[in-house]
């Protein structure tokens, strides 16, 4: 499996590792397997660890699957905000992507090339 997904609930915050070679279907499986979990709370932030990606596998329609899944979920996930954290510029590229068009008032998604500095941002 590409993904493990970890909840520290005392800090209200989900995180999901990708690795090695990652496509949309298992994006979509990640996010319904947190967002479904009983230790799923509206509020709770999110940190995509990809800094282990291998290669992203996901072209524009299906990134827009990726997209259409997340918003459905919108009233499930709640308020809150979404780091993904990779190095590669594909990826960040496609963190931008999924920024543009997810991001709400209510549930900001922001990518970094820092763990650091997306923990911080989380904990503001």
């Amino acid at each position: 499996m590409p993904y493990q997904i970890f909840f520290d609930e005392s800090l209200q915050l989900c995180k999901v590792e990708l690795k090695g070679s990652v496509d949309a279907s298992e994006i979509v499986e990640a996010v319904r397997t947190f967002a479904r979990d009983d230790r799923w709370q509206q509020g709770t932030n999110t940190l995509w660890d990809g800094t282990r990606i291998s290669e992203l596998i996901i072209d524009w329609d299906e990134a827009q699957e990726v997209v259409t899944v997340l918003k459905e979920l919108q009233p499930r996930l709640g308020p809150g905000k979404a780091a993904i954290v990779t190095y590669r510029e594909v990826d960040l590229s496609m963190a931008q992507y999924f920024r543009h068009y997810i991001s709400t008032e209510q549930r900001e998604l922001k990518s970094f090339q820092s763990m650091a500095k997306a923990r911080a941002w989380l904990e503001e």
